[in-house]
């Protein structure tokens, strides 16, 4: 599970823009026979497309209208980095990257940085950010490539210089997989783990571009729920604040799989350092949930709370929360047949992981607001994703209102590429 952060970016890509192929294919969706308003397209992406199965992370570069996929090919292949312009709808490996040995700090030019594969991502926190006007992904713990264990190292990839290194930040914090990670003002927020109740905080000096730790694995509160692991951090309020989504619960479960609910619904005050349970959610939540992409979208509809930032405070309410909202969109792939009460202990069972699970999300949206009764809803629109034919491997959006989704025309399970994006214009939708 992965959660992409939109940055704005002043670097221009260094990929050569093309005409637009006339590939997109606008699919009208009638109700009981009836012309509807057009608000989902089909486009068919071209290129060096990525193999189609869910990435091991992904990066929405919302200001260059680019995506990134970190995949691995094979079992035990090396790791690769594959873009997608979404003006184009043109694929592009991202090859020759190279390693910086000993980097004196955190954006150096090293002369003799050597060519070297991707580091590995299994179970790594990610995110995607700008940091003195670098692109770059950031990466901590994972296993290790030997599988020997977990690791607490800190990886950083630019995009635009193609080199990466390991950062040198003293004093690591406890190794770990499946965090959760965003990256907000030159501060990078860990969250939680398999076996972690905990978070830290490191800090990016840019003056003397330097990493350190100025939090150290400290425990949750007591009133702060059991998160599991592999769930999302997502800033929102223009960044004041931090919404945590819960992932999976019982990794003995195959797969393991999570829920949401209300008592889930969890801020973290980025001035304070402090978390506050969002009271009196309504609304229905997705459940069994062994997938999942999350992110927040702005629409003339749903008021992005970036823009309701006001310098008043009342009791309760940390400054710029005031009359503030925010939208995020949930896509959760789920199993339509898992049994809530299945066991790992009784081996005559039928496993979860025999159930058919479904490729196309359910989307939902979760309306939070400060003043208003906040609320959880399904959007309904699998049943018409469905028709479409299309398996879906991973949800984004653009800060324009428009949520993408990316799969495969393959109708061979397991086989095929990612070679469309179906794109739903949300201000049509709603």
């Amino acid at each position: 599970m992965s959660v992409s952060v939109r940055y704005k970016s002043s670097v221009t890509p260094n990929v050569k823009e093309e005409e637009q192929e006339n590939s997109s294919a606008l699919i009208d969706v009638a109700e009981n026979g009836k012309k509807s308003i057009d608000f989902i397209k089909i486009k068919h992406l071209r290129g060096n497309k990525p193999i189609y199965y869910r990435p091991e992370g992904q990066f929405l570069d919302a200001e260059n209208e680019m995506i990134f996929f970190y995949w691995q090919d094979v079992d035990h292949g090396p790791f690769r980095l594959s873009s997608l312009s979404l003006r184009t709808g043109k694929w592009m490996d991202k090859k020759g990257f190279r390693k910086l040995k000993h980097p004196w700090s955190p954006l150096s030019v090293e002369l003799n940085a050597t060519k070297a594969p991707l580091p590995p991502h299994r179970g790594a926190a990610d995110t995607f950010c700008v940091i003195k006007g670098h692109r770059v992904i950031l990466l901590f713990g994972g296993m290790r490539l030997d599988g020997t264990g977990p690791t607490s190292d800190l990886h950083l990839i630019c995009l635009d210089m193609m080199k990466w290194w390991q950062v040198d930040i003293p004093n690591e914090v406890a190794p770990r997989v499946d965090a959760k990670m965003t990256f907000i003002d030159n501060r990078l927020y860990i969250f939680g783990g398999r076996g972690h109740e905990s978070y830290s905080i490191a800090n990016f000096d840019s003056n003397i571009e330097r990493w350190t730790w100025t939090v150290h694995d400290e425990p949750y509160p007591p009133h702060v729920p059991h998160f599991g692991f592999a769930g999302n951090a997502i800033p929102v309020y223009g960044g004041k604040q931090i919404l945590l989504i819960p992932g999976c619960a019982d990794e003995r479960l195959k797969p393991p799989y999570s829920n949401c609910s209300p008592s889930h619904v969890v801020l973290f005050d980025i001035a304070s350092q402090t978390f506050r349970k969002y009271n009196d959610v309504k609304g229905e939540f997705p459940t069994k949930i062994y997938g999942m992409n999350s992110f927040v979208v702005s629409s003339s509809r749903l008021l992005d709370g970036r823009l309701a930032v006001k310098t008043e405070t009342e009791e309760g309410l940390p400054e710029g929360m005031l009359n503030a909202c925010t939208s995020v969109i949930i896509a959760a792939w789920h199993d339509d047949e898992l049994d809530d009460h299945n066991s790992t202990d009784d081996e005559d069972s039928d496993s979860p992981s025999d159930s058919p699970l479904c490729d196309m999300p359910d989307l939902w949206l979760l309306n939070l607001s400060t003043t208003q009764p906040s609320d959880c809803c399904r959007l309904n629109l699998r049943e018409k994703l469905e028709s479409l034919e299309i398996t879906v491997a991973c949800c984004d959006a653009l800060a324009d209102r428009r949520i993408l989704l990316f799969g495969s025309s393959s109708t061979v399970p397991n086989e095929g590429f990612i070679d469309r994006c179906i794109e739903i214009d949300l201000e049509l939708q709603l």
